[in-house]
């Protein structure tokens, strides 16, 4: 169709939206949040990767439907839920005068919306001519004001407070979707890790070079001005601000030594023709689900770690019921009558003597015949297993990686990505992660190789001469 040049005149004054051009990483997200796959769309991004314009534009084309070409997916074409939005942010984004009030005033169609203060002292609701009614509300707000409306959408602009994330979740009565567009500094550490991985969350990684004139794709800044920031942003803070990796990360203690495109293989791997010798390692507690790995080595000596226990997220498995006759009975049922050549138990706990005077590791031999070998013992005993590990994953340049991981094993995987050091820079002995990364030092310790049976031939009969 064509629009005469003072009709193109007034889109661009007036309607902005119609105008913008996305970066690469901005682009990827459009798709991620209009297919509609996920409830949960997040967008991890550095500084100047383009989160609050991305954000205001997006709430564009839902509210006035599509306004140009790259907004494309079922959303954008037929919103299905309540016309009802929240945006959660920070106190200063809030007022008046913040970064989503001056998004908003240009990106926004012009004569289309009508600001409401509703007794704040800043503009608090944006309603438009199409039905769509927009609230803004502080992270420092109350718990229990976010416990109001029933809501289609909900938008965080930088990490929420886990408080008011689960408050608006609840709003989504009639069903609906959750965009957070972030820097992933300390406070986002709650959100990677509970909900990084979820089935219905998906990701998008934006780095501030995604939005170099130079360097990305449809950016926006100099590259100049790029390095200018960077070189003035807080060493402890660049993986963040710089690259939109979540900061609570940047001491975790496989650094890049593990990569998911390297390390995790499918879940239906199959062991090599070679054949495998079986493995297992516990890593038992009190009060808390023991942590258990099931594991193949191959003739190279590879590790395959291919299930574990429990499946569901280690984060929200606080406590358990099960008694050492349940494990026992768990244990047998996965192994299916498998046999296993090494079973391996944390020395630490399994040796400790209890009430009756007995150990952990006398009962399951005793009483249940699951017999157990010690986990390892040296001087720097964890960073001995964490270099072990390392090593592991590193392999070598010939056979690759020793140390793999099938995709089930949620759990491991996570803790391979996720235990730190604390502020010593120690390794923090009460991370969650601990857990199952235990269990992965102890067998990478173990010095596991495949055993080859030796053939004995029988001996010919016949006579020997001299006899």
């Amino acid at each position: 169709m064509n629009v005469g040049i003072d009709e193109l005149r007034r889109r661009f004054d007036r309607e902005q939206c119609r105008f913008f051009i996305p970066n690469g990483a901005q682009e990827r997200m459009i798709k991620a949040f209009g297919s509609g796959d996920k409830t949960v769309s997040i967008f991890s991004g550095g500084n100047g990767a383009g989160k609050t314009f991305l954000m205001t534009n997006i709430l564009a084309n839902l509210i006035w439907g599509k306004q140009n070409s790259w907004f494309k997916g079922p959303l954008f074409e037929g919103w299905e839920f309540p016309r009802r939005v929240r945006i959660g942010t920070e106190s200063a984004n809030v007022r008046t005068s913040g970064a989503i009030d001056d998004a908003i005033s240009r990106w926004w169609p012009k004569g289309r919306y009508t600001a409401s203060k509703d007794g704040a002292p800043y503009v608090r609701t944006y309603t438009s001519d199409t039905g769509w009614i927009v609230e803004k509300m502080s992270y420092e707000q109350e718990t229990r004001e976010w416990e109001s409306s029933t809501l289609g959408l909900v938008c965080f602009d930088e990490p929420p407070p886990r408080d008011k994330y689960m408050a608006s979740v609840a709003r989504l009565r009639k069903g609906g979707r959750i965009g957070i567009f972030m820097t992933p500094l300390m406070k986002a550490g709650w959100l990677i890790d509970e909900l990084q991985g979820q089935p219905d969350v998906q990701m998008v990684y934006a780095d501030i070079e995604d939005n170099c004139k130079i360097h990305g794709q449809r950016g926006h800044l100099l590259h100049d001005d790029i390095e200018r920031m960077v070189a003035n942003m807080d060493p402890d803070e660049v993986e963040a601000r710089a690259h939109g990796k979540p900061m609570h990360l940047s001491n975790v203690i496989l650094g890049k030594t593990f990569q998911r495109h390297v390390h995790v293989v499918p879940e239906n791997l199959q062991p090599p023709a070679g054949g495998v010798q079986w493995g297992m390692v516990v890593d038992p507690a009190r009060g808390k689900p023991w942590a258990i790995a099931w594991f193949w080595v191959d003739r190279t000596g590879r590790i395959v770690f291919t299930d574990e226990y429990p499946v569901d997220d280690w984060l929200r498995c606080r406590e358990t019921n099960l008694t050492i006759a349940d494990y026992a009975k768990l244990i047998r049922h996965v192994e299916n009558g498998r046999p296993m050549q090494w079973r391996i138990i944390d020395r630490h706990f399994a040796n400790a003597r209890n009430d009756y005077g007995t150990t952990l590791k006398q009962d399951l031999s005793e009483k249940f015949g699951l017999e157990f070998s010690d986990s390892y013992a040296c001087e720097n005993e964890i960073e001995s297993g964490i270099q072990k590990t390392k090593d592991y994953f590193g392999g070598d340049k010939a056979l690759g990686p020793r140390l793999l991981i099938k995709e089930n094993c949620r759990n491991i995987i996570k803790s391979m990505e996720r235990w730190e050091r604390d502020e010593r820079l120690a390794p923090n002995i009460k991370s969650p992660y601990k857990d199952h990364f235990d269990l992965v030092r102890y067998a990478c310790s173990a010095n596991l190789e495949y055993d080859t049976p030796v053939e004995i031939k029988p001996r010919p009969t016949g006579y020997v001469l001299g006899r």
